[in-house]
């Protein structure tokens, strides 16, 4: 009997495909990631690695220089099946075949860099929208936010709430004058959650976000706020004034 190491990428435990019985048996589920070139490595008992060829019915594979090392880059989330196959001179034999599945990279929502906690008031009023981020990759990958609503709560009481939508795809962004003119008149110890966040994939479908919540410090600071001040663009650490 054949035995195929198969490892796919960093996030994987190793599984062992047993050929001629064909039994499958995963230490956990396999994963790739939609957006990521997923790396594969594939040794078989008995097989030059020179001879190995990678197909798949979801995206693409790609061989790597050092013989045995491929790349998995996935069209769409949900499942893929990868073939793993032998060239022969009488033709391209199937060897065994392995189920993947595929998620969207996993998004954490922030403003100016927080998820939570204590928050600066002059901070809130710089910023001009939450940014989502891809959380637990070494790679700067970010996502557009079409949508969120910003509640404000004072002593447990609903002060404000409004929603922000991005136009034509765009981000949505708090910029306006009302939402800055509310910003300062906040008091410590308020409490601002961004929620109802909708942001676009990199397959360009809409996916939700948990809400984050902030707790306004330094209110004080909010009176020294003059005309003409930069707002942050969280999304790409751009200045923009006030118009």
């Amino acid at each position: 009997m054949k035995a195929i190491v198969f490892l796919l990428g960093l996030y994987l435990a190793p599984l062992v495909v047993q050929s001629q019985v064909v039994a499958v048996q995963f230490d956990r589920e396999m994963t790739a990631y939609l957006g990521l070139d997923n790396p594969i490595t594939v040794a078989i008992d008995g097989y030059l690695p020179s001879s190995i060829i990678l197909t798949t019915n979801n995206g693409r594979i790609e061989t790597q220089k050092v013989k045995g090392h491929y790349l998995f880059i996935p069209s769409q989330k949900g499942y893929a099946t990868i073939y793993v196959k032998n060239k022969t001179p009488k033709g391209i034999e199937l060897i065994d075949s392995v189920h993947i599945r595929v998620h969207g990279l996993p998004a954490t929502l922030s403003l100016a860099g927080q998820s939570g906690g204590k928050f600066p008031a002059r901070t809130l009023y710089r910023c001009i929208a939450p940014a989502a981020y891809v959380d637990g990759f070494d790679i700067d990958a970010k996502f557009t936010i079409t949508h969120f609503s910003i509640i404000i709560n004072r002593n447990s009481k609903e002060i404000f709430h409004r929603s922000y939508v991005g136009k034509g795809g765009d981000m949505a962004r708090f910029d306006d004058s009302l939402t800055k003119q509310i910003f300062l008149t906040l008091n410590n110890g308020d409490l601002v959650k961004i929620d109802s966040v909708i942001y676009e994939d990199v397959d360009k479908t809409e996916c939700q976000l948990p809400p984050i919540e902030l707790t306004i410090v330094g209110a004080e600071d909010l009176k020294n706020i003059k005309h003409g001040e930069f707002f942050i663009d969280t999304l790409t650490g751009g200045q923009y004034y006030e118009r």
